[in-house]
């Protein structure tokens, strides 16, 4: 038993830290190796390091709709968390979620913690929301086109029967 021990001490290098869940999470990431690293980022003994583990490798490996899931689970324990505000932002911001981008903008800036202006992600909500109002006011324009066509149509086929009608 005693030889083992020092087999072990022998063969890790002197005070070799052992790597963490988030650390092989961000490392298999950089491999792409996205299931591993979510394996990774699941054995983090932190409950807040876990949370953004899993958040990060699957924003990383491109699945936004699940990454923004873990996400706000994540929020619900620990809402005052600002990586895990902006992460979540950037990635509702991703989806054209504009409204939900917003609240946690607002949630991140809240804060007070040192970086939670997000300058670059209030820029793309603005644009967003200036996007998302021009492409209503055409899709209000676009309705009432139609309306006035069907209109006018329908006028003109009524002024056509009624041409053709027989005269007393």
């Amino acid at each position: 038993m005693l030889l083992a021990a020092l087999a072990l001490l022998v063969a890790a290098p002197f005070g070799a830290a052992q790597e963490t869940g988030m650390q092989a999470a961000i490392r298999l990431v950089q491999e792409e190796r996205y299931a591993q690293a979510l394996g990774a980022a699941e054995r983090e003994v932190e409950p807040i390091a876990r949370a953004q583990g899993r958040v990060y490798v699957l924003h990383q490996a491109g699945d936004l709709r699940g990454a923004l899931t873990l996400g706000r689970e994540g929020l619900r324990s620990h809402p005052d968390d600002a990586w895990l505000l902006r992460e979540c932002a950037d990635i509702a911001l991703s989806l054209h979620d504009a409204r939900l981008g917003r609240e946690l903008l607002e949630r991140l800036a809240a804060t007070g913690q040192p970086g939670s202006e997000a300058p670059l992600l209030r820029g793309y909500l603005d644009g967003l929301e200036a996007l998302a109002q021009k492409r209503a006011r055409a899709l209000l324009r676009a309705r009432w086109t139609v309306v006035l066509g069907l209109g006018a149509a329908l006028l003109a086929l009524m002024a056509l029967a009624w041409r053709a009608s027989p005269r007393p």
